[in-house]
């Protein structure tokens, strides 16, 4: 927060003002006084190596993401905020408050450095957490700070994730008005007894009406996400589910397969208890429903679980980050970025350090010294897309092309557990991708070994 903000909050509630660094001497904080190889980066060097990083290419597009780290609730499937406690997650009115005030405070200083170093943005993804926990008033004033800091003249698509019982026609009225495009909404189910079960709070007839006010307020763009597979799902529950979703006839639906992530509830639920244990012929089945039912409703696979009406409906900011088109800044509190080859992260368990101090990072490294783990990351994302891994956006992205990490064992071991898995690969000189025809059962086959870590898997033990 600035120091005015909590001088003003100091006099409000009789504490002690909290000390915070004013931009005149944020120059000397520490981006990262820990690194990697125990070295540190200050603010004021790190956005001229960045330009420097960046200065011979011709592609300088970013994707600018927002991270809003609240929700109504805690679902018990999710992983994006399993390490944030509850209480933090649902805070009132006045947390939220103060985070914008730290989020805008960190675009302001940000922003006009971005432009400085040659950065183009083209998207806006508005992702948390629960975006549309926020007020009207507050989208608009991020958005506002936002066009004050960087140039958005050539944006292209304006993005924010919501949930149906977060919405009301004023917040929607504000998305609009503030450029947002396309809404993302999560129902995950339009089946009660699912939706108690993964702890959701909202119902179905909540989602139905969430599409009315969106087309209401004349919101036509918005895409419908669910989670398809659970442990106990039955597919003519599925099949209600996606048949009521495409009696709404969204422009795009998003199928997620379920997996479970060893830090969420249901995934801890289901470890002792082998009648909810996954299997990866119900995940098949569960997920080859889906296919055939949006088949059926003329949606058309694209990535694993993207389906859209169209190919200009197609979520240009996901793929845009799934094949590495450019890099990407991260604001908020628990976001990552990757800019000039540099990786700067703020975490989730910092939380209340970013918005006391928002103008440096948790960590910061250079991708280079790890980049193992950072291309088996990329890996995942980028297989998972009809195009799969391009090998020119590849060297764009992390700096060294893709064959300085093929051969390394834990890539090799990545490559053959999908191969194990059923992964059949096809290589030409530009890009290395899973066939269509076998993308989804490696998916699901590597998904259904629960706590299994295929970077981890020896290439021996995988026949590879």
């Amino acid at each position: 927060m600035t120091d005015a903000v909590s001088e003003e909050r100091a006099m409000k509630t009789g504490k002690p003002a909290t000390s915070a660094p004013s931009l005149a001497n944020v120059d000397q904080l520490p981006v990262y006084g820990q690194g990697p190889k125990n070295s540190s980066i200050q603010a004021a060097e790190l956005f001229p190596r960045i330009a420097t990083e960046i200065a011979g290419e011709t592609n300088k597009d970013l994707l600018v993401y927002l991270h809003v780290p609240f929700c109504q609730y805690k679902c018990s499937f999710c992983d994006w905020v399993a390490d944030l406690p509850t209480s933090v997650l649902i805070s009132g009115p006045d947390v939220r408050q103060t985070y914008v005030d730290a989020l805008c405070r960190q675009i302001r200083h940000l922003g006009p450095q971005l432009m400085a170093a040659g950065y183009v943005p083209r998207y806006i993804y508005w992702g948390g957490g629960t975006p549309s926990r926020l007020d009207g008033p507050q989208i608009r004033r991020i958005v506002a700070v936002l066009g004050e800091s960087i140039d958005l003249s050539r944006l292209e698509e304006h993005v924010m994730e919501v949930t149906p019982d977060s919405l009301t026609p004023e917040k929607l009225v504000a998305m609009k008005e503030s450029g947002v495009a396309r809404i993302s909404m999560g129902v995950q189910s339009f089946n009660p007894e699912e939706l108690r079960k993964t702890g959701r709070g909202h119902t179905p007839e909540q989602a139905d009406r969430a599409v009315e006010m969106m087309r209401a307020v004349g919101i036509d763009n918005f895409n419908l996400d669910f989670i398809v597979a659970f442990p106990d799902q039955s597919l003519s529950v599925l099949r209600q589910t996606l048949e009521r979703a495409v009696a709404h006839a969204p422009r795009h639906l998003t199928a997620y397969i379920y997996r479970p992530t060893p830090s969420t509830t249901m995934a801890k639920r289901r470890k002792n208890r082998p009648h909810l244990q996954q299997a990866s012929s119900h995940m098949k089945a569960c997920f080859e429903l889906t296919q055939e039912v949006l088949g059926a409703a003329g949606y058309q696979e694209y990535s694993l679980g993207y389906f859209s009406r169209s190919e200009a409906d197609r979520c240009a900011g996901e793929m845009y980050y799934f094949h590495l088109k450019g890099d990407w800044m991260g604001f908020g509190g628990g976001a990552v970025s990757v800019l000039g080859h540099h990786r700067l992260k703020n975490s989730h368990a910092n939380l209340h350090r970013f918005m006391e101090y928002p103008l440096s990072f948790d960590s910061c490294e250079r991708l280079k010294e790890r980049q193992v783990e950072a291309a088996i990351y990329t890996l995942r994302q980028s297989l998972a897309t009809e195009m799969g891994v391009n090998f020119e956006n590849f060297r764009r992205f992390f700096g060294f092309p893709f064959g300085d990490v093929r051969n390394h064992p834990a890539v090799k071991a990545y490559l053959g557990y999908y191969r194990y898995c059923g992964a059949e690969f096809r290589e030409t000189e530009t890009n290395l991708s899973i066939s269509p025809e076998t993308r989804a059962k490696a998916y699901i086959n590597v998904w259904a070994k629960a706590g299994t870590r295929p970077d981890r898997i020896s290439v021996l033990e995988q026949g590879a």
